[in-house]
Order: C-alpha cells, then sequence, then structure tokens
C-alpha cells in the first residue's frame, strides 16, 4: 500500500510539469501537418457586351482552349456575367454567340488560383 501512496505523489508531481511541457511544444508540433492544400485552378469571369457597351443576355459561353478543343460552356445571365471555375492555368479564348447580335472572341490568360476577367463584344 506504501508503494502506491508513493506512486500517485510522485504522478501528483509530475503531472504539472508534463501538462507545462505539453503547452509549450504544441505549437511546434503543429509545423509537421502538411502544408494546406494550394490552388491548382483558375476561374474566368466575364460579360458579354453589344457593340454599345450593352451587356447581352442568354449569349452562348465557349470557353476554348489552346487545342481548339472546347472546355466548358454556359449562358450568360440577364446581366451579360458569365462564370468558368476549376480552369486549369493556360491560356484560352473565350467565344460568345447570341441570334440577335452575331459572335466575338476575348483572349484570356488563366493562372491558379487568380480570377481572370474578360470582356467579350459581339456584333
Amino acid at each position: 500500500m506504501k508503494m502506491i501512496a508513493e506512486a500517485f505523489s510522485r504522478i501528483r508531481v509530475l503531472l504539472p510539469l508534463v501538462a507545462v511541457l505539453a503547452m509549450l511544444t504544441w505549437p511546434y508540433s503543429l509545423s509537421a501537418l502538411p502544408a494546406p492544400q494550394r490552388h491548382h485552378t483558375g476561374e474566368i469571369a466575364g460579360i458579354v457586351q453589344d457593340a454599345h457597351g450593352s451587356p447581352v443576355e442568354a449569349a452562348h459561353v465557349a470557353l476554348i482552349d489552346h487545342n481548339h478543343h472546347t472546355v466548358a460552356e454556359t449562358t450568360t445571365d440577364p446581366h451579360g456575367h458569365f462564370h468558368f471555375r476549376h480552369v486549369t492555368p493556360g491560356h484560352y479564348t473565350v467565344t460568345a454567340s447570341n441570334h440577335h447580335f452575331g459572335h466575338g472572341s476575348s483572349q484570356v490568360e488563366v493562372h491558379a488560383g487568380e480570377v481572370a476577367h474578360v470582356v467579350v463584344v459581339i456584333e
């Protein structure tokens, strides 16, 4: 019984020391965690306008890569805006068309973690 009492006495003495050491070393243990995920893709936000600068609603918008492949398509909102998310970095052509106005295109460069802005004028 005396041995058990001595063991508990030592634990009571060591426990606060262990707690202090844990608090002091905890921030350093976080540096061993993996780095946060980096952005591997970018975005394109744009507007389609007519020759007078007015927004074009319901225009068909296509994202064309450097190999001339269509990689994404969308339609403009009532304010002429469109958005492509999760775009692989690189050089693209954005084309837009509307049966009332015709068609147009613009070049855009996409960088990882960034939003590229583009205006496409259709005539």
